[in-house]
């Protein structure tokens, strides 16, 4: 696991730098929270999905995981991308 989470997390860490330049100490202290806080939200809805349906489970709360984040990250792909400009392309 070691060596897909650090590559994500440095990556994570130069965005978060990179939206917020005058305040880089408040966007990596953000991040970790946000980190953090998503370990906590996975290991509570894992333990529930658990406890609920067996360990059999998992993998399902896995994959629902992973389709979260795949929309999240088009999401924000959809609000970073340039607004198309209307060109005419008839001039009068």
């Amino acid at each position: 696991m070691g060596i897909h989470s650090n590559p994500c997390f440095l990556t994570s860490q130069a965005y978060m730098i990179e939206t917020a330049p005058e305040a880089p100490e408040f966007a990596n202290s953000i991040s970790i929270s946000f980190g953090n806080l998503g370990i906590s939200i996975g290991t509570a809805v894992g333990g529930f999905s658990i406890a609920a349906h067996g360990i059999h489970s998992t993998p399902w709360v896995m994959f629902a995981f992973g389709a979260a984040a795949l929309v999240m990250m088009l999401i924000k792909r959809m609000l970073e991308s340039p607004k198309p400009q209307n060109k005419q392309i008839f001039q009068v």
